[in-house]
């Protein structure tokens, strides 16, 4: 009784505790991945301690993801889509205030476009899915637009993960400065706009767990969670790469909103509903990843010679040492 009760109480939560856990969720994400650069502007991992601060950034990052999995099962998409846009903005305000990187009027007006794009992008896909049972979502996988999405999932990752090897044995060390961040960036978010999808999809299995249905001695949602984990474990890792060597100011907006468009697609494509897009719904997706590639490749054309310039130019202004001793991003 005290399960089915479960159940139902988080099968009538409404928009507005969808709408918090999303908010929720963003805040954390961006606290964990700061709190994971600092880590590595510490050089933790370079040091006989105990890395602390990233493990506490993962723990923080995690509960995000809980967060997350609360608002897909608790609200429409069209309440919490444009919200997870907001990470990219508090990753900028959190980088720049607690990593003490230098924002100036470039990385401004790309994380304002960057913005603009997620949140029109989120818009498309503005429609609520009705709650399916566990052999449903399991045959989803199968659909025609999912095996495409994958595919095109599959190709990218590919040729971002040689770009990004070619550029590191053939280019400068300024064009690296330039390509890593994007280069990491899609390369993380096209592994998380996958796991978003499974997110979701683990997240209704849960649900009806909670009412009280026999789910569990089917091996279909274990699979579904082993490749979860395996995407998470890939996606924590190229990520942590690219903290490594770029600057966060830099790296985490192109992340958060190629994760988002990613994520977007994956969703459309897992529940088919680009074969019901409506023209205003297609001019709506179309601009806001026309102004997502606008701001990423804005970002992009800011090396880490012309970041550390900046910080220099603000030193000889008057700013203490002691404010702008911040590790510098490792260069091979």
């Amino acid at each position: 009784v005290s399960t089915q009760s479960t159940g139902v109480c988080l099968a009538t939560m409404g928009r507005a505790e969808g709408t918090l856990f999303s908010l929720c969720a963003s805040a954390f994400a961006s606290s964990g991945l700061v709190l994971q650069k600092h880590s590595h502007n510490m050089k933790e991992w370079d040091t006989p301690g105990f890395p602390w601060r990233w493990w506490l950034g993962l723990l923080i990052v995690t509960l995000g993801g809980v967060f997350d999995s609360l608002a897909l099962l608790n609200a429409p998409l069209i309440d919490i889509a444009p919200l997870t846009s907001v990470t990219v903005l508090m990753n900028a305000l959190a980088s720049s205030y607690f990593l003490n990187e230098s924002i100036g009027i470039v990385e401004i007006t790309a994380t304002v476009i960057i913005f603009m794009g997620a949140t029109t992008t989120c818009l498309f896909g503005a429609a609520a899915t009705p709650a399916r049972d566990l052999w449903e979502l399991i045959d989803m996988f199968g659909r025609r637009s999912f095996t495409i999405y994958i595919a095109v999932v599959c190709c990218a990752t590919t040729v971002a993960v040689l770009f990004l090897w070619f550029s590191h044995r053939n280019l400068s060390a300024t064009a690296q400065s330039r390509l890593d961040p994007l280069l990491y960036g899609i390369i993380s978010a096209m592994v998380g706009g996958v796991q978003v999808v499974l997110l979701k999809v683990i997240a209704e299995i849960g649900s009806g767990v909670m009412a009280g249905k026999n789910y569990l001695h089917s091996v279909g949602i274990w699979v579904v969670v082993g490749v979860f984990v395996v995407l998470v474990i890939m996606q924590l890792l190229a990520l942590n790469l690219g903290l490594r060597r770029c600057n966060a100011v830099h790296l985490l907006p192109v992340y958060q909103a190629f994760l988002i468009l990613v994520g977007i697609c994956g969703g459309a494509a897992y529940f088919n509903e680009f074969r019901h897009m409506e023209y205003d719904q297609g001019v709506s997706f179309v601009s806001g990843a026309g102004l997502v590639f606008i701001g990423t490749m804005l970002l992009s054309c800011r090396s880490h010679e012309e970041h550390e310039e900046d910080r220099r130019a603000v030193a000889s202004e008057g700013v203490s040492k002691s404010d702008l001793e911040v590790p510098l991003v490792e260069q091979e």
